[in-house]
C-alpha cells in the first residue's frame, strides 16, 4: 500500500473534528512513508469545488450544495486520477445529512466504494437512539441509521473496520459488525513551552491566581445534558480554593446556565470563558490547568476527542458526563486510573490530581490502522 484516499464530510480546519483528525492523521500516515489524498464530501464551508496541495497532501473539497450525483461523479474522476491503493471513509453520519437521514448520500456512495476492491471504514460515532434514555423519536431515527450503515457494510465489503472505544466496539458486534479498535490520538498536540505565554496571559487578566489554586478546566462545547449539578454539588463539598475556566466554542445559552448554575450552587466559585483558541494557547491551557472536566458519558469517553487531549496533555479527567447505558448490551463502567469520580471526596482521590507526563499517540495509531488493513478482512 503506497496510495491512500481519506474521505470525510468536511475539511474546514477548526470547525469539524472529524475533518481536523484527518487532516492530522493524514500528515502522519505521509511521516510513515503514504502517499496521501484528502476529499471532503459534504463541505458546508465552500461553494464551489476546492482542490490544493497543503504540505504535501493532495486537498479536495465538494460543496454541500452539489447534488450526490455531481459528487460522486467528481469522486469517481478522484479516484480514476489519483488510483489509490486503499480508500478509507472516516464516518460520522450526520456528516453527510443535517438530519442524520443520508439516503441518497449512502446510495451513491456504496455504489463507487464497491467497486473498490480496498476500503476501510472508521466508524466514529455509530447510530442515535441506542440508550434506555433517548426518547421514541431517537430510537426509530437510530433503527433507521442502523438499518441504513448494515446495508451500506454489506454492499462495501470493508477491508475493516474501526471504532474508537469498547462501549461502540460491543454495539456494532451485537449487531453483527466485525470490529476493531483503534483509539482517538488528539487534535491538540502537546506543544513544548506553550503554558509560558497563556500562564502568563491569564495570570495578567486575573484567569488564575498565583497562590495555592485548584485550576480546573472545560475543553469544548458545553452540551445540553451532563452532571453539571453533580459537579457543582462536589466542588462544594471540598475546601479548595479553585477557579473553572472554560476555552472553546460555547452556545451562548450553555454559557449562561453554567453561569448562573455557578452563582446559584457555589457563588464564591469563580469562572471564566476564554472563547475559541488557536491549538498553541489551547496546549498551553491544558498544560496550565490541574484537571479537565469530560461532560462524555464514560461508557463512551473513548470517543471523546476532549478526553483524548487531556490525556495526552497528561491531565486528570473529572468525570462529569451522564451514564449512557446501550439497549439489549451491558457496559461496565470501569474508571481508568487517570478518572476522578464525583461519587467520592477529591481528598480520597489526591493522588490522581498528579500530572503524568505529555504522550503523543498520532504515530501508534497510525502505525496499528496501516497494520489492520494491510492484515484484517472483515467477514459481514
Amino acid at each position: 500500500m503506497k496510495k491512500v484516499l481519506l474521505l470525510n464530510g468536511c475539511l474546514e480546519p477548526g470547525k469539524d473534528g472529524v475533518g481536523d483528525y484527518s487532516l492530522l492523521f493524514a500528515a502522519e500516515l505521509q511521516n510513515l512513508g503514504l502517499e496521501v489524498l484528502l476529499c471532503s464530501l459534504h463541505d458546508s464551508f465552500i461553494k464551489k469545488v476546492s482542490q490544493k496541495y497543503s504540505n504535501g497532501l493532495n486537498i479536495t473539497r465538494i460543496p454541500a450544495t452539489l447534488s450526490w450525483h455531481k459528487k460522486t461523479k467528481l469522486l469517481e474522476s478522484l479516484i480514476d486520477a489519483c488510483k489509490p491503493d486503499h480508500i478509507s471513509l472516516q464516518f460520522v453520519i450526520y456528516a453527510f445529512h443535517t438530519k442524520g437521514l443520508p439516503f441518497r448520500a449512502m446510495y451513491y456512495l456504496q455504489k463507487v466504494l464497491k467497486r473498490f476492491s480496498s476500503v476501510s471504514l472508521m466508524m466514529h460515532e455509530p447510530w442515535i437512539g441506542r440508550s434506555y434514555q433517548e426518547p421514541a423519536k431517537r430510537r426509530v431515527i437510530g433503527f433507521i441509521q442502523r438499518n441504513m450503515i448494515k446495508k451500506f457494510i454489506a454492499e462495501v465489503s470493508p477491508k475493516v473496520i474501526h471504532t474508537s472505544n469498547s462501549a461502540f466496539h460491543k454495539l456494532l458486534a451485537y449487531y453483527k459488525i466485525d470490529v476493531k479498535i483503534l483509539p482517538l490520538f488528539s487534535n491538540i498536540p502537546y506543544i513544548p513551552h506553550a503554558r509560558l505565554q497563556v500562564e502568563a496571559w491569564m495570570l495578567a487578566n486575573d484567569c488564575i491566581g498565583v497562590g495555592e489554586q485548584l485550576r480546573i478546566g472545560i475543553f469544548g462545547r458545553i452540551p445540553q445534558q451532563w452532571n453539571l449539578k453533580g459537579l457543582l454539588e462536589w466542588l462544594s463539598k471540598e475546601n479548595e480554593n479553585a477557579v473553572l475556566l472554560h476555552i472553546g466554542k460555547a452556545d451562548e445559552d450553555q454559557v449562561r446556565k453554567l453561569s448562573d448554575e455557578i452563582n446559584s450552587t457555589i457563588p464564591s466559585l469563580k469562572a471564566y470563558f476564554l472563547g475559541e483558541r488557536d491549538t498553541d494557547f489551547v496546549s498551553g491551557f491544558l498544560q496550565t490547568i490541574d484537571a479537565g472536566v469530560a461532560v462524555t458519558a464514560t461508557q463512551i469517553l473513548g470517543k471523546s476527542g476532549v478526553a483524548a487531549a487531556y490525556r495526552e496533555h497528561g491531565l486528570p479527567i473529572i468525570i462529569a458526563g451522564l451514564d449512557e447505558n446501550f439497549r439489549k448490551i451491558n457496559l461496565e463502567t470501569i474508571l481508568q486510573d487517570d478518572c476522578i469520580s464525583l461519587n467520592h471526596s477529591l481528598d480520597s482521590q489526591r493522588l490522581k490530581l498528579r500530572r503524568r507526563e505529555a504522550t503523543n499517540t498520532r504515530c501508534q495509531v497510525a502505525r496499528q490502522w496501516v497494520q489492520d488493513v494491510q492484515t484484517t478482512k472483515v467477514l459481514i
